[in-house]
């Protein structure tokens, strides 16, 4: 056998040795790539033919590679019958690249899945929120049912919250930034966390500053505590341990080794989680921010969790890091500018009282359940409704009386006629009615849709009786109809 100079680089073989030996060979090929080759060797030497295939090597250093191995087989006189000539190409590199394409289109395939999956589930938790509150008017005397009531409709809130970290991550959400309190969103996603983790595992948290406000998109901002609590928690499964949450303020100063990170002086909102679990191996703790990087075993992990912490993180002009001993566990360093005016929210999800009104108000939806509740909730508010099952009905049914509403309320995905042409049609016959948008999953709609089909408000599902009654008073107000 005799290599060629590129072939002695490809397998990291020192020329002057000469080509590896088959039994070397064999523990450089392995399992069934080993296989793969000693039979396509065969069958050439053999029986002439002639292989085109791909193999993958792990070399004595360690190294892994994939090579591209052509053989066009030529015969020869004596026993061997063929002489095999060939060329090896390194194609590492082109396999590294189509395993982070598939695993971008496995993403898309998820968001796109999503999307599908937040539509149904949002309709879902429309009717449990209606039901559970139409339920509690009927329950004001029973103190024990109404509280019971509620945490129900905490938990679905907390739901909801969940749809929108799924659509964000498949980029199917916009990002809206707010003034955000960030300590109230942590002992959220803290409160969360305990109902699903291994009672080995102790939880504390330390907020010094509870008033700190950050500039932040609530939903990214939950995502990037969810990620660094839920492999804090991971990586502590089978011994257990303890998941130390701390926020506070500090200043940093021009002088300060925060600098040299990219970080301007002033003020900013430390989280540090720590946790006494395996920790990182020190040879790959500077690649867990890399996209597609895990260390889970296959169909565990996707490798973008951090990775899109990283880059929530560095969009809001902040900076993240962690140490980590194997066997001593890890700490992630979080820190994003805080907000030294403003008053920020509290992301608590404890249900508002509707706001009664007045008024003769058309509700589309296709949903039967949705219809129901929403009619009945309304009703109790003190309008008077008329439902509709689809976009042609509705259309119709306008059309014989289009003075006699004050306010369309329509879902956006409905069979036959969507939200957006009823609500153009809904238009040409009376200009100046209010139109509400319901939906449940909004990809692709822009506000200018909106406003072209002389849309007034949108409202995403699921929906609870207070916000909707808010959008309802809010538009009847800006649009003042009949009594």
């Amino acid at each position: 056998r005799v290599w060629s100079e590129v072939v002695y680089q490809i397998f990291e073989r020192d020329p002057s040795l000469g080509p590896y030996s088959f039994t070397e060979l064999k523990k450089i090929y392995g399992g069934k790539w080993w296989k793969k080759y000693k039979v396509a060797v065969q069958k050439a030497t053999l029986e002439g033919l002639s292989y085109n295939s791909e193999f993958k090597l792990v070399l004595p250093s360690g190294k892994v590679k994939w090579i591209n191995s052509i053989c066009e087989p030529e015969p020869e006189p004596g026993p061997n019958g063929h002489f095999l000539r060939g060329t090896v190409q390194d194609i590492t590199e082109r396999k590294k690249m189509e395993s982070r394409i598939q695993q971008t289109l496995k993403m898309e395939a998820l968001g796109t899945l999503a999307g599908g999956i937040a539509h149904d589930f949002n309709n879902i938790l429309s009717s449990i929120f209606g039901f559970t509150e139409l339920a509690k008017l009927n329950s004001t005397k029973d103190d024990e049912t109404v509280n019971n009531l509620n945490q129900v409709l905490e938990a679905g809130l907390r739901a909801r919250e969940l749809v929108k970290h799924i659509l964000t991550f498949s980029r199917k959400s916009d990002v809206q930034k707010d003034l955000v309190r960030i300590a109230s969103l942590a002992k959220e996603c803290v409160k969360f966390l305990r109902a699903s983790v291994s009672p080995n595992i102790e939880i504390k948290q330390h907020f010094s500053h509870l008033e700190s406000i950050v500039l932040a998109d609530p939903t990214q901002l939950h995502q990037v505590f969810m990620n660094l609590f839920t492999n804090a928690t991971q990586a502590m499964k089978k011994k257990g341990g303890v998941l130390d949450v701390t926020l506070k303020s500090i200043d940093i100063l021009p002088d300060d080794i925060f600098q040299l990170k990219g970080l301007v002086p002033g003020q900013y909102v430390q989280l540090t989680v720590s946790d006494t679990g395996s920790g990182i191996p020190k040879e790959i703790i500077g690649k867990i921010f890399e996209p597609f990087f895990t260390t889970k075993v296959k169909g565990e992990g996707t490798g973008m969790g951090l990775s899109l912490v990283y880059g929530i993180i560095k969009e809001m002009n902040g900076h993240i890091s962690v140490y980590s001993e194997p066997g001593m566990g890890s700490i992630f360093q979080v820190l994003i500018p805080e907000q030294t005016t403003g008053t920020g929210k509290d992301e608590t999800h404890e249900p508002k009282l509707p706001i009664t009104g007045k008024g003769r108000i058309l509700i589309v939806d296709d949903e039967p359940s949705i219809l129901e509740w929403t009619s009945l909730a309304l009703i109790n508010l003190g309008y008077k409704v008329v439902c509709m099952k689809n976009g042609v009905d509705a259309i119709e049914r306008f059309k014989q009386d289009p003075m006699g509403f004050d306010l369309i309320l329509t879902d956006l995905a409905m069979p036959i006629m969507t939200g957006l042409e009823l609500s153009s049609l809904i238009k040409t016959q009376r200009p100046d009615i209010p139109i509400v948008l319901c939906t449940g999953f909004s990809d692709g709609l822009t506000s200018k849709d909106i406003q072209a089909c002389g849309i007034s408000e949108m409202i995403m599902k699921p929906i609870i009786t207070s916000e909707l009654s808010q959008i309802i008073s809010d538009s009847l107000n800006k649009h003042p109809g009949q009594d």
